[in-house]
Formats: C-alpha cells, structure tokens, sequence
C-alpha cells in the first residue's frame, strides 16, 4: 500500500514547479552564497583599436618624411639667401672694384683724352659702370672714332677698345659757286668737310640715309672685293635703284638694278682687262645680264 504522507508532499511540490514559485532574493540566501557586484565605470575595460592597416601605414609614413623634406628645403633656402648676400655685400665693397681703366687702338686721340670723357670714378663697383652708353657717348663726341668697345675684366681693369674711322669714301656738294667734299670712313660715319678734292678715296653717290641704297651699295662693295676689281673710283645708286661705277675715270660701267650682279660685273670686268686699250673712255652697258657693250665716247 502507498505511503499517504509522501503523496501529499510529492504533490505541494508539483504543485509550486507548475506555479512559478519565484526565486528567493539573494538577502534571503545563506551567507555562503556568491555575490556578482554591479561592474563600475573605472572597472570598464577600453576598447582595444583595431590595428592599421598597411596602407594607411604608409600614407603616415609618406606624410612624415614629407615634412621632414620641407623643413629641410626651408632650412637650405634660408642658408642660401644667407650666403648669397654675404657673397654680394663683399662683392659690392671689397672685390670686383675699378682700379684701372685702360685704352688701346687709337692713333688719333690719347689714353688720357679717352679716360677723361668716360670719367669712371674710383672704387666703383665694376658691374656698376654702363659700358653701353660710354661706347656711344664715345663715338658720338669723337669724330674719328668709328667704333668704341668698353669691356669688364675681372676683377678690376675696365678694358676701353678703339678704332679710328679711316677715310674711305667722300662725296661731292655743289652749291653755287663753291664744291665741297664730306669724308666719310669705311662704316660710313662722317668723318669731316673739307674744299679740296680728296686723293685716294672712292667717290660715293646715293642718300647714305635710304636703308635700301645703303644696302645695295655695301653689296656692290662686297662683290668688288670678291671680284678682286681694281680701279674702281665711285659708285652711284640712282633713285631708281640703278647701278653705276666709274673706272679709272675714264670708264662708266652701267650694271641696272642688282638683279644677277655677280654676272654683270664679271662681265664688264673682261671687257676692261681684255677688250680695251689702256687709254680709251666710254660706257660699258652691263645692264642687261645676257649682254655687255662697249660705247665709246667720242
């Protein structure tokens, strides 16, 4: 037969499961019961960081030497500009200072006239002297002097270079009664004036100002040179940009425009050396590049 007493004890405990007897408060448990405090702020663990990937890691790196490498421009820049205007205050004061001035070339004037007009002064700095307005104030103020060059020499010599103007050329003026004659050097600069007619210069005949005439008479000059002609006294260029020569005085030589001049020349040059006698006068029309003619004058 089954015990009563343990029926009723298995059912009041059956009885508590199937209603959800709560749990008692912790306060009610023995004291050998553990206890799980509340965790505090200061007990919060951080939060560990994520490692950095290898790209950004590089990127920090570029950055970093980035910096290093302007630090270091900026650092030159300033040490350079340092040194530079030590090297140009010494510059300045204690090198490259005039101590001498000096002349060569000229026959017609002296060293001391020279130095005297470009008036350089004393201890001037050497990149201080104008040398361009001292080679014009130069051939503008002498007469003779067709060309002026004025060079530094380091570290302390101004270097002046003459050449006088020759007399080369002269052309004729005639007003009313009274002929006079310029004497122009060989670039052509005006050297003087004078009333008796020059011996031993060719007689030149163009507006020396007309680019064009200018032009075509230093290219006559030039083939003449080549040419090796000799005897050749003056050169007109007309208006109309016509040619002439005058041989020996006694020879006209007619060469048109400057159109196949090299063949006209060649021409009228045979002509004189192998066609004429020594003292007869005339024309030769070269104009024409297909013919040359001897006229003589009556």
């Amino acid at each position: 037969m089954k015990k009563r007493g343990n029926n009723k004890k298995q059912n009041a405990n059956t009885v508590k499961k199937k209603a959800g007897a709560a749990r008692p408060p912790v306060s009610s448990y023995p004291d050998n019961a553990i206890h799980y405090p509340k965790p505090t702020a200061a007990a919060v663990k951080p939060r560990k960081k994520k490692p950095a990937t290898k790209a950004h890691a590089t990127e920090k790196s570029r950055k970093t030497a980035r910096k290093r490498k302007n630090r270091r421009i900026a650092a030159t820049a300033v040490l350079v500009t340092i040194l530079i205007a030590i090297c140009v205050f010494i510059s300045l004061k204690v090198l490259f200072v005039v101590r001498k001035v000096e002349v060569t070339g000229s026959e017609k004037y002296t060293a001391e006239e020279i130095s005297a007009f470009c008036a350089i002064p004393d201890e001037i700095n050497i990149f201080n002297v104008d040398t361009q307005s001292l080679e014009k104030g130069l051939m503008e103020n002498f007469t003779y002097i067709e060309k002026a060059t004025v060079e530094r020499k380091l570290p302390d010599k101004i270097l002046i270079t003459i050449t006088d103007g020759l007399p080369t050329y002269y052309s004729r003026q005639q007003r009313e009664d009274m002929t006079t004659y310029t004497i122009f050097s060989r670039g052509l600069k005006q050297l003087t004036q004078q009333s008796a007619l020059p011996e031993g210069l060719m007689q030149i005949d163009f507006d020396i100002n007309d680019r064009q005439s200018l032009g075509i008479f230093y290219e006559v000059c030039r083939r003449l040179e080549r040419q090796q002609a000799r005897g050749i006294k003056g050169v007109s260029v007309s208006r109309e940009k016509e040619i002439s020569l005058n041989y020996e005085d006694r020879v006209t030589i007619q060469l048109g425009t400057h159109t196949q001049l090299d063949y006209k020349l060649k021409m009228a040059l045979y002509i004189l050396q192998n066609d004429l006698e020594e003292t007869e006068k005339g024309v030769i029309d070269a104009s024409d590049a297909g013919s040359a003619i001897f006229k003589p004058s009556i």
